[in-house]
């Protein structure tokens, strides 16, 4: 598994149409490691105080990491 934070856009105005759910397939960008990786979120956390900051989990990978 590999996990992270993320900000949800889809919170924001005129980014709604980028809302990401439990089990959608997404592409993230990891700067430390200088990666890609493509896989589904297999759980999410999140306040309820603050909802555009999510802690998720991404499982299930569909390609392995390739570099940059």
């Amino acid at each position: 598994t590999y996990e992270g934070s993320i900000i949800d856009l889809a919170k924001i105005t005129g980014y709604e149409h980028l809302k990401v759910s439990l089990g959608d397939t997404i592409r993230i960008y990891d700067t430390d490691y200088d990666i890609n990786i493509e896989a589904r979120i297999v759980e999410e956390n999140y306040s309820i105080f603050d909802t555009t900051n999510k802690q998720i989990v991404l499982g299930n990978y569909l390609k392995g990491f390739t570099h940059k």
